[in-house]
């Protein structure tokens, strides 16, 4: 191909893809002459390594010089034989090719580190050439790199690894030298400086995390410190990898030592994972149940769903030996599919016998946010088994916000638009938590019992439990204490307003057929015996667990009877406008200026005619809709008073077996602004107990 002068070869090079083995240009040339061509060329990363070839009329030893010092490889006098130009050409293309292969072999292409094998040579070299000198290998990790390459594609992943090495690479220095060991990981022999390795690897992670991309990075280092120089270097990289890995996921832990424990570790990871996948398939993953409670009742209000292996060779395995393995590698997703199955399967089986089930919660592993198909893929399990969003609780760990903020945050939240209530696990493990709770879209906190480690008489710890329990209930989120193990606990909670708990002093995680068996002993001791038209008294300070309108309820009376305002009714046929009235609380009789026993009479022959004539066609169209669907419901409503005045509430329902529905009501003020109506659809779609905008 031919270009008349330097600056139409330039435009060739940019325009034209096709690779070029060599180049021929005359020193004189209109335009752009050879020796600026040349210079230019030299310049460019894509063309600096070309052969180029110069050809001059001038005399030879005059242009020479000039020619070689602009980057020219050989130069020709004209005129010259055409053998003898074909013959330095494919010496020179020759020589180019095999700079170029020895160089690959030496520098990785993307990074221009040294490549693995270049590394393992210059460890050899360099620890017999320095016999006094103390060294580590110094691995480098970037955790679930392979996400990053999904979420923002290998281009950006590229750039990534680019930066690394650089970042790396320069904080090495003088120290040693580094190489990409294979896809996002990276080692360095360095001079042993254990007494700055925090403030190094706290560098090399900040710097790699100025790359522009909403994700955070997560580096992990490993060290393995060479005392044995007889070792192969790749198994010395190998030891300082597993020291890595050993704190993968493992929240503020940047880097560790490779200990001799971690290679019985290793095998015992290899052999959970030759097993996994046929033991997923043979169901011998077996679901537990642990209660939560009311602790002021001692009544369960709901479960969480764990998990347990139980191989027919290896014997019972723990779920700390197996998840983080499933974590590592990423079976926890199909690990996590399968539980949510199962759970849905018994909930169904449940709901079949007749039984008020309680919300069952299972656990959401920071893989499973990655999916970008989560919230479908659970909407569908729960259609598959005919059951409401409400009966299943999504529990994600608060190390999984701590780590990555803004995007869980917006995973957490689209889960949440979807309709499902979340739980944060562990609340309180990651210190940090406060900093960021009004951000997070959470509806109920599990408060982890660590804060309870220490001995009650130390008031700082009681302080912040107090603390942390009331900012939660201010914020409208539910609070479940975790780790619950004595009489002394359960006191404490219940003073500072914490009524939930759940933990080894209730109950340990067991397999259905016993929980079953627990569940339904509970409901039959706790299921209060209430007789018609009668009063219930008010003794204990209402909180319920849950917003009234997210959870189907086991008998719940019990809730009512502490409701601010409460009753129980029974609609045989709503269409006939015919309400009775089972029993009602005495705060609500006292908030309308009636005696008790006149708003039971007045009651009694059709609970509706104490609302609202306008209203009566909207509230009973709401109640058939309720119990025809089988779900909650809201409605604005006017109660007449005694002194016949007509006060607003804010009437929430629970439809039950036979015919019930249970209901609280809450006073609203501004009433003039207010007007009669919150549908069934709405209400099932709104699980803020704040009161609406008028």
């Amino acid at each position: 191909m031919e270009a008349a002068n330097g600056k139409e070869a330039l435009a060739f090079f940019k325009e034209n893809a096709r690779p070029i083995s060599a180049v021929i240009t005359d020193l004189r040339m209109p335009v752009m002459d050879g020796l600026e061509l040349t210079r230019t060329l030299r310049l460019d990363p894509h063309t600096r390594d070309l052969p180029i070839l110069a050809t001059t009329v001038m005399d030879y030893s005059e242009a020479e010089e000039s020619a070689l010092n602009a980057g020219v490889n050989d130069i020709l006098a004209k005129p010259y034989k055409p053998g003898v130009i074909r013959k330095r050409l494919a010496n020179l293309i020759t020589l180019r090719e095999n700079a170029a292969t020895i160089s690959s072999i030496k520098s990785d292409t993307l990074t221009h580190v040294f490549t693995r094998e270049y590394f393992y040579t210059l460890i050899t070299s360099t620890l017999f050439e320095n016999p006094n000198i103390t060294y580590d290998i110094f691995f480098l990790d970037i955790e679930h790199f392979d996400l990053v390459n999904g979420m923002f594609g290998d281009q950006t992943g590229d750039e990534i690894l680019q930066l690394t090495a650089d970042v790396f690479s320069k904080a090495v220095g003088s120290m040693g030298f580094c190489a990409r060991i294979q896809g996002d990981q990276f080692a360095a022999l360095t001079v042993r400086h254990h007494d700055q390795l925090t403030s190094i690897c706290h560098t090399i992670s900040d710097a790699i995390n100025t790359f522009d991309i909403p994700y955070q990075l997560n580096i992990r280092f490993g060290v393995y410190p060479i005392t044995d120089r007889t070792i192969e270097p790749r198994h010395m990289c190998d030891l300082a990898k597993m020291a890595a890995k050993s704190i993968q996921d493992q929240y503020g832990k940047i880097y560790a030592f490779y200990d001799e424990s971690f290679h019985q570790k290793m095998v015992d990871e290899q052999l959970i994972t030759n097993n996994m996948e046929a033991s997923l398939s043979r169901e011998e993953f077996i679901i537990y149940y642990q209660p939560k409670m009311d602790m002021a009742q001692r009544k369960i209000i709901g479960a969480e769903a764990l998990v347990r292996w139980q191989h027919p060779k290896l014997g019972f395995i723990a779920p700390g030996r197996f998840i983080p393995t499933f974590e590592k590698n990423g079976f926890i997703t199909e690990l996590d599919r399968y539980i949510w199955r199962h759970v849905c399967a018994d909930i169904r089986r449940w709901l079949d016998k007749g039984w008020q089930v309680p919300p069952i919660s299972v656990n959401v592993s920071r893989i499973d946010l990655f999916s970008p198909d989560l919230g479908d893929y659970l909407l569908k399990i729960l259609a598959d088994n005919a059951l409401p969003i409400e009966q299943l609780h999504l529990e994600i760990t608060e190390s999984f916000f701590v780590s990555n903020v803004d995007f869980v945050i917006d995973q957490v939240q689209h889960l949440k638009d979807q309709g499902f209530i979340i739980e944060m696990d562990d609340f309180g493990s990651g210190y940090s938590s406060l900093n960021f709770l009004s951000d997070m879209p959470v509806d109920i906190i599990k408060l982890d019992m660590m804060f309870l480690c220490r001995p009650a008489h130390q008031g700082a710890t009681e302080s912040i439990i107090n603390f942390v329990i009331q900012l939660s209930q201010w914020m409208d989120m539910a609070v479940i204490a975790e780790g619950v193990e004595t009489e002394e606990q359960v006191q404490m909670l219940l003073d500072f307003g914490c009524r939930y708990g759940q933990g080894y002093y209730y109950a340990k995680p067991m397999p259905r057929q016993k929980f079953e068996t627990l569940f339904i002993q509970n409901l039959k001791a706790q299921t209060p015996d209430i007789p018609e038209n009668s009063l219930v008294e008010n003794n204990l300070k209402y909180t319920m667990p849950f917003p009234m309108d997210s959870i189907p309820y086991i008998e719940i009376e019990h809730y009512l009877a502490n409701a601010p305002f409460g009753l129980s009714i029974q609609t045989k046929d709503p269409g006939n406008g015919k309400i009775k009235m089972l029993y009602v609380n005495r705060t609500l009789c006292k908030e309308l200026g009636f005696s008790p026993d006149v708003f039971i009479k007045l009651s009694k022959p059709d609970l509706i005619n104490l609302t609202h004539p306008k209203d009566r066609p909207h509230i009973l169209d709401n109640i058939g809709q309720a119990e025809q669907e089988q779900r909650p419901w809201k409605v604005n409503i006017r109660v007449k008073s005694e002194d016949h005045k007509w006060v607003w509430f804010r009437a929430q329902g629970q439809p039950a077996q036979n015919n019930r529905i249970y209901i609280t009501l809450r006073r609203l003020t501004n009433a003039s602004t207010i007007s009669c109506g919150v549908s069934t659809r709405q209400a099932a779609g709104d699980n803020s107990s704040r009161e609406p905008n008028p």
